[in-house]
């Protein structure tokens, strides 16, 4: 995504020091996040821009999950690709984030802004991996479930058969 303060960048550098060494973010920020280079701690790592989706899937795929502390998403295609890739989400509340990730099931959602609800997210799902575990099937799941392309044309289909005959339907 683009590197802006809308998409909680500047979040990223307070939740990975508080984390510590113990923790690595691999981040796709590219020439865009030069200059928020130097004040950033030795355990976030620049992918640079990612070209083509089996680029994408591959960082996910070496990922145990995405932290996400976008503030305003339209769709959040990022978050729905990696819970497809088996990833559990740690995002934000507030934003549309939260139509896709269920919170405690297929990620966890902190408050706005609040760093700390990141780093204990974080790091609560790294101790436990029967949890883990349970987000990161969830999360694929949902993604296959409610995301997926025949679901998707299948809704849309739908509607529109609703919108054109004027009934309701399961709208």
């Amino acid at each position: 995504g683009s590197w802006m303060a809308r998409k909680g960048v500047d979040l990223l550098a307070p939740i990975l020091r508080q984390l510590g060494e113990g923790f690595v973010l691999h981040y796709t920020g590219g020439p865009a996040a030069e200059k928020d280079k130097a004040q950033m701690p030795p355990n976030m790592i620049d992918m640079g821009r990612l070209q083509g989706d089996a680029a994408v899937v591959a960082a996910m795929q070496n990922a145990d999950a995405l932290l996400f502390p976008s503030r305003s998403e339209g769709h959040p295609l990022v978050a729905i690709e990696a819970m497809a890739c088996g990833l559990p989400i740690i995002g934000m509340h507030g934003s549309s984030v939260s139509e896709a990730v269920t919170d405690g099931q297929t990620g966890l959602l902190c408050p706005q802004n609040d760093v700390a609800a990141f780093v204990t997210a974080t790091r609560s799902l790294a101790a436990d991996h029967i949890r883990y575990a349970s987000l990161a099937q969830a999360a694929r799941l949902q993604a296959v479930e409610h995301f997926s392309e025949t679901t998707m044309i299948d809704a849309y289909l739908h509607l529109y058969h609703c919108i054109t005959t004027g009934s309701q339907g399961a709208l």
